[in-house]
């Protein structure tokens, strides 16, 4: 926490970290706001082409953010330390909007069934309508296909969006187009090729 201020663990390692996946993520993922100064590369770069900044043998990957999404953080120990780290309502969010940062797209819809019960819908829905209406559109189908009622979805559902986005935004551009939610479904068995 002491190389960017403020940060938050987060991501795949906030998933790991809240029991949300079974991965062990080999790099520790950082939210910051995009005003706040990061270390940049050091050497580390993975298969993906990743950089990574390495302190004492552990790689940490910066995401910086706009400063007004940087919420949804609480305080946890860890081992001997106490670091700001993701919340799981928060954390699954970011899965949905930069899932390259959490396994894939799929284990993002995974931690969501992992959360199930647990779910905390006012405060997913809360966080969802304060970060872009494509992250939003996105939550709102998930939490549909896992059968939460229309109703419990109208501030989602109700919320103006121009075109159609990828369910899956580092998937293909192809797939079926679910009109209320304005998100073209594109996920693997369902892409229709």
């Amino acid at each position: 926490m002491a190389l960017a201020r403020p940060s938050a663990i987060s991501h795949w390692s906030a998933m790991h970290h809240h029991g949300l996946t079974e991965q062990i993520p080999r790099r520790v993922f950082v939210l910051t706001p995009l005003d706040v100064p990061v270390p940049r590369f050091r050497g580390h770069r993975d298969a993906g082409g990743a950089d990574g900044f390495s302190v004492a043998g552990t790689i940490y990957q910066f995401v910086q953010t706009k400063r007004e999404w940087f919420f949804g953080t609480e305080q946890v120990w860890i081992g001997e330390a106490r670091v700001a780290i993701t919340d799981p309502e928060r954390t699954l969010l970011d899965g949905l909007s930069r899932p390259q940062y959490c396994g894939d797209f799929s284990e993002s819809l995974h931690a969501f069934e992992v959360r199930g019960e647990r779910l905390d819908l006012s405060r997913i829905i809360d966080y969802a309508l304060r970060l872009d209406v494509a992250t939003a559109k996105r939550l709102g189908w998930v939490l549909e296909e896992s059968g939460v009622l229309p109703n419990k979805l109208r501030a989602l559902a109700g919320l103006p969006i121009v075109g159609y986005r990828n369910l899956d935004p580092s998937g293909p551009r192809r797939g079926p187009y679910n009109r209320r939610w304005m998100i073209r479904v594109n996920l693997p068995g369902r892409t229709g090729s």
